[in-house]
C-alpha cells in the first residue's frame, strides 16, 4: 500500500519542486525541500482524509515546510535564489517578473505561485490554506494588485 502511494504521490513532484523554485530557493534547496515533503507526506499517509487531489495536499506540506525552512533560515541566512518563472515571453520579462514576484511579501507571493503558476482553483487555495474561498479570492486580489503596482514601478 505504502509503495502505491508513493508512486501517486510521486506524479506530483515536479510540482512541488516547481514551488520551491519558484518560492525563490535554489535548486539544491528546492530539491531537499521536495524530499523532506514526500517523506512528510508519506509518514502521515493515514491522515490523508480524500477531501482534496494529491497535489493540494502535497503542495500544503510543501507550504508547511517552506514556512519551516524560512524561520530557520532568519537564524542561518542564506542568499535567495532568482526564481523560475517559466515561459513569460522574453528573458526581460522574465527577469521583470522574477524581481517583482521576490519583492512581494511571502504571502502574497505564495498566493500568485499557487493559482497562476500551479493553477489551483481559489476553493483549493482556500482549503489548503483553511481559509474561506471568499477569503482566498480576496488574498488573490490584494497579491495580484500588489504585483501590479510593484510591475508597474518597472
Amino acid at each position: 500500500m505504502e509503495d502505491q502511494l508513493a508512486g501517486e504521490l510521486r506524479q506530483h513532484e515536479s510540482a512541488v519542486y516547481t514551488f520551491f523554485r519558484r518560492m525563490g530557493r535554489q535548486p539544491a534547496d528546492a530539491a531537499d525541500l521536495t524530499q523532506d515533503t514526500f517523506l512528510r507526506a508519506v509518514a502521515g499517509a493515514d491522515r490523508f482524509r480524500f477531501e482534496s487531489s494529491y497535489r493540494t495536499w502535497l503542495l500544503g506540506i510543501a507550504r508547511n515546510i517552506h514556512r519551516e525552512w524560512i524561520r530557520r533560515s532568519y537564524r542561518n541566512p542564506q542568499p535567495t535564489a532568482d526564481i523560475e518563472v517559466g515561459s513569460v515571453g522574453n528573458a526581460g520579462d522574465a527577469t521583470a517578473v522574477a524581481d517583482a514576484l521576490e519583492r512581494l511579501a511571502l504571502d502574497d507571493r505564495e498566493i500568485l505561485v499557487l493559482h497562476y503558476i500551479e493553477g489551483l482553483t481559489s476553493k483549493e487555495i482556500a482549503a489548503l490554506l483553511g481559509i474561506s474561498d471568499p477569503a482566498a479570492r480576496q488574498r488573490l486580489s490584494r497579491a495580484s494588485a500588489a504585483f501590479r503596482d510593484l510591475w508597474g514601478e518597472r
